[in-house]
């Protein structure tokens, strides 16, 4: 991700109202889903959901990435890869809940 003139609170801001998709009235900062954001070479935004397996986890890692595309912070060739990335790691965790 392209972090070059950015700062960690320009970006919270930016997500700061990223609405919460089963409550959205509230935003994800408002629920502490949030958690933090480190902007260097890249740009890491750290999220937590309310509860393990929150059904929304999905919902909101793409509306942070979609508003992470608006301010042109991603690219859209990254977002193939990091998409990827978070598809592998759903994946795995769907299948330790198979084992389980």
């Amino acid at each position: 991700m392209v972090a070059l003139g950015i700062s960690r609170e320009q970006v919270l801001e930016w997500l700061g109202s990223v609405a919460d998709p089963e409550i959205p009235v509230l935003t994800i900062a408002d629920l502490g889903i949030l958690r933090d954001v480190i902007v260097g070479d890249e740009v890491t935004v750290q999220l937590a959901p309310t509860y393990s397996g929150c059904p929304a986890t999905e919902v909101i890692e793409q509306s942070v990435v979609d508003a992470l595309i608006e301010k042109g912070v991603i690219s859209t060739d990254e977002l193939g890869r990091k998409m990827a990335e978070v598809e592998a790691r759903h994946e795995a965790e769907r299948a330790r809940g198979r084992k389980a």
